[in-house]
């Protein structure tokens, strides 16, 4: 599943088709675009971002589920 923003909805439905090309997946592998509020499981990593970047003990909280890599 991956959250829908319509500002880049073109742009991810593109990238996704291709990786799916490129790995030799794209008969098998299927995908949902859904608005946030359509499904439950897509608020999970919005309440942990949100936790993350309030930081504290809401960041401490979250800490084993995130991973952080610089650039």
């Amino acid at each position: 599943m991956v959250e829908r923003d319509d500002s880049t909805y073109e742009h991810d439905r593109r990238c996704l088709r291709e990786a799916t090309r490129r790995f030799g997946c794209h008969d098998t592998l299927r995908w949902d675009v859904l608005v946030a509020k359509a499904d439950p499981l897509l608020w999970i990593p919005d309440a942990v971002a949100w936790s993350w970047t309030r930081g504290g003990a809401w960041k401490a909280s979250v800490a084993t589920f995130c991973q952080v890599k610089e650039p």
